[in-house]
């Protein structure tokens, strides 16, 4: 988990950036993101934030296996 008290400390920069290092190592990686107000990881690696998300989980609309991805898609 990465978090701190101020918006811009570059939370988001180091959660994706130690996801891709570990995945890179051939770990496997849960990157989510919880900012429901201004998510921001979806931008970074270019996934659409329209789509289904946490908030639509946590309602119970959704099962966490409609969250996986393929890393190779």
């Amino acid at each position: 988990m990465v978090t701190s008290s101020l918006p811009g400390e570059g939370k988001s920069f180091i959660a994706a950036n130690l996801a891709v290092s570990l995945a890179m190592t051939g770990k496997k990686v849960a990157l989510v993101d919880i900012d429901l107000h201004n998510p921001s990881l979806g931008k970074l690696f270019n996934v659409s934030t329209d789509e289904i998300g946490v908030s639509d989980y946590l309602l119970g609309e959704r099962t966490l296996m409609k969250y996986k991805k393929d890393p190779q898609s």
